[in-house]
């Protein structure tokens, strides 16, 4: 009698399925490690490029801790000027005092900076601290880092280009793989093929069985690609962290919206993608075997 059970009409897997499983796990490690990897790098740089918006570094070329006083409560003035906050000679000494110790001589020329926090729509602020300058006769020379942050931004659009390029790659790869392994596999299983085809089994049912196939398979190993792209790219993360003191300028891992879009998406555009590559190569190999 029969137990109840019936016996698929292909079967569960095979050593070539298996082999074709972790190529895809790998593929699909590499791309969301690249997803993550630039979004982080991207949300660090943002991050970097939007504190230093408005900021402007005044540094006098002739003067001290006084007339850094008296420039900064004149530029404190200004309409587009928020603050002014002169550096003195001692924080100066203090940030120095890592690379030239503590106890530096009087006669020692250290810089006199004042920090600037002005309105970041402000299209003439360089013209306006100079003028005021000049006209209490103290020579400066100004730094906006809005500028550095316009430099951040562009590097920021290569970033992304290299990053869709990356994942275009690779989703080509995984169609290509996966392409070559379902045709392998309908050849492997011709004379199942031909027996459906004799008990009047259509290409479209033929076609399902095999997207069916790689469609799990795509979301399994799309599942452990991106689970073990999450470990990597944690552990990445923390030995970036451990390598210095500022860190905070490299990319930090969080778990926000992106993170889990990223993971999310990884299986489902993995089975999407293998089925779409099982369903052309299965009807291009049928109207060849037919």
């Amino acid at each position: 009698m029969s137990d109840g059970r019936r016996t698929p009409l292909l079967p569960q897997e095979d050593a070539r399925e298996a082999a074709l499983f972790f190529v895809v796990a790998a593929l699909c490690f590499l791309a969301a490690l690249t997803a993550l990897a630039t979004s982080a790098a991207y949300g660090a740089a943002k991050s970097w490029a939007g504190q230093v918006q408005g900021e402007v570094n005044v540094r006098l070329i002739d003067g001290g801790d006084v007339e850094a006083s008296e420039l900064a409560a004149a530029l404190q003035d200004l309409d587009d000027i928020y603050t002014a906050t002169p550096e003195l000679r001692s924080d100066t000494e203090a940030l120095l005092g890592p690379w030239l110790g503590d106890d530096l001589p009087e006669d020692l020329p250290v810089p006199t900076y004042i920090i600037v926090q002005s309105n970041p729509d402000a299209v003439n602020i360089r013209q306006q601290i100079e003028a005021k300058a000049d006209e209490l006769g103290y020579p400066v020379k100004v730094e906006i880092f809005a500028q550095w942050a316009q430099d951040v931004e562009r590097s920021l659009g290569v970033l992304r280009i290299a990053g869709l390029v990356a994942l275009g790659l690779l989703v080509t790869i995984v169609v290509s793989v996966i392409a070559f392994a379902t045709h392998a596999a309908l050849l492997a299983r011709r004379d199942v093929v031909g027996v459906l085809h004799t008990c009047g089994a259509s290409d479209r049912f033929i076609s399902r069985l095999f997207e069916f196939r790689f469609f799990g398979l795509g979301l399994k190993a799309g599942a452990l690609g991106a689970a073990f792209a999450l470990l990597g790219a944690l552990l990445l993360f923390f030995a970036a962290r451990q390598s210095g003191d500022r860190s905070w300028l490299l990319p930090q891992m969080s778990p926000d919206l992106g993170t889990f879009v990223i993971l999310v998406v990884t299986p489902i555009v993995s089975a999407l993608v293998s089925m779409f590559a099982a369903r052309v190569t299965v009807t291009r190999a049928l109207a060849e075997l037919g």
